[in-house]
């Protein structure tokens, strides 16, 4: 039976997952899918993901007041995150804007705990965001924060590395 490289990525994440002791893992980005995450959840894993740009979050819908026929709603209105209120915060040296919402996205088939980190870089320019999310609801704001903080030096390291050595990529 010819496999696809889809499908021994995922044998060889599976393998990993089960080999690793359950804990906390860190993603970038780039590993944003569903079915990965729903591979490390199922072995008892936690993790903490940057979400892409592209992102979409929901807010947990109220359950009605009257029941209707059919499947209750899964998602409830869609979080914009240029409305919600945030708070000043210091975590290390570091002064932040943050706010943090329990919500639900479809990249993750459980609910998330969503971080989002707003700086405006200049008065004059709008503001960016930075938006973090872990399954482990038990993590405070600020250890999240410096959880991905840490993972963000090894990034800052390996490309400082790369630049030295001439690497491409």
């Amino acid at each position: 039976v010819p496999q696809t490289l889809r499908d021994k990525k995922d044998a060889v994440l599976k393998r990993i997952c089960s080999q690793i002791p359950r804990g906390l893992i860190l993603f970038d980005r780039g590993f944003a899918r569903r079915k990965v995450f729903e591979m490390l959840l199922g072995f008892g894993h936690h993790l903490l993901c940057r979400a892409k740009s592209n992102a979409v979050f929901y807010r947990i819908p109220k359950p009605p007041k009257h029941p209707k026929p059919g499947r209750p709603r899964k998602y409830g209105d869609r979080l914009n995150i240029q409305r919600l209120r945030y708070q000043g915060m210091s975590i290390g040296n570091k002064d932040y804007q943050i706010t943090s919402h329990l919500v639900r996205t479809k990249m993750c088939p459980v609910d998330v705990r969503l971080v989002v980190i707003r700086r405006r870089p200049k008065r004059w320019k709008p503001y960016r965001y930075f938006l973090v999310f872990t399954t482990d609801l038990t993590l405070e704001i600020p250890q999240i924060v410096e959880y991905y903080q840490h993972r963000w030096q090894i990034e800052t390291a390996f490309r400082d590395l790369k630049q030295e050595f001439g690497f491409s990529g």
